[in-house]
């Protein structure tokens, strides 16, 4: 009965412990400003995509470049 008893022991520890891990994550979620990480995901996005456009914008002049060489040479 010692042994069972001790590994029941054990299990419940191990348990309790896990449920204090669980609420401290769900407390953390909770605390999270979704309206501010939405904000901020929106931002990353503009930025993104401004230098995509960016980029784009720059290889097509280099195109337009070297086509203008193409035909003067």
């Amino acid at each position: 009965m010692g042994a069972i008893g001790n590994r029941l022991t054990s299990t419940a520890n191990s348990l309790n412990i896990q449920i204090e891990n669980l609420t401290r994550s769900e407390s953390g979620l909770a605390d999270t400003d979704l309206a501010e990480e939405v904000s901020n995901l929106q931002q990353g996005l503009l930025r993104f995509e401004t230098s995509i456009r960016a980029l784009s914008s720059q290889l097509q002049n280099e195109q337009a470049r070297s086509r203008l060489l193409d035909f003067t040479i």
